[in-house]
């Protein structure tokens, strides 16, 4: 079977997909319920990225926070705030929206 240079490309990518999908399949089987790792720095990170991407489309300083220590809020100078990744994944997470797939219920079903 001859395949155009397109088809080729697509059945590349097919196969890249079911690799990824084989090496990661208990993931794989709950994204939108799940995220990869210990369960403990994920959801830190998880929420990092929220936050700067929050930060950012709303017009704050994405270094202070008034959803911790209430009523005073939280500098997060010194936390490993992730600035260039929550920008590089803004697109992502708008389109996705991660608050929605990251609920306090998925957390049992990431063990």
């Amino acid at each position: 079977m001859h395949l155009t240079p397109r088809g080729r490309a697509g059945a590349v990518l097919l196969g890249f997909v079911l690799v990824a999908g084989l090496f990661t399949w208990p993931l794989a089987a709950h994204l939108t319920t799940a995220i990869p790792g210990d369960g403990k720095d994920g959801w830190m990170e998880a929420w990092t990225l929220w936050w700067v991407a929050l930060a950012l489309r709303s017009g704050q300083n994405p270094f202070h926070t008034g959803l911790l220590f209430h009523p005073y809020g939280a500098d997060l100078y010194l936390h490993t705030l992730m600035p260039l990744d929550g920008l590089l994944t803004l697109p992502v997470q708008t389109g996705a929206s991660l608050a929605r797939s990251i609920r306090p219920s998925s957390a049992s079903a990431a063990r």
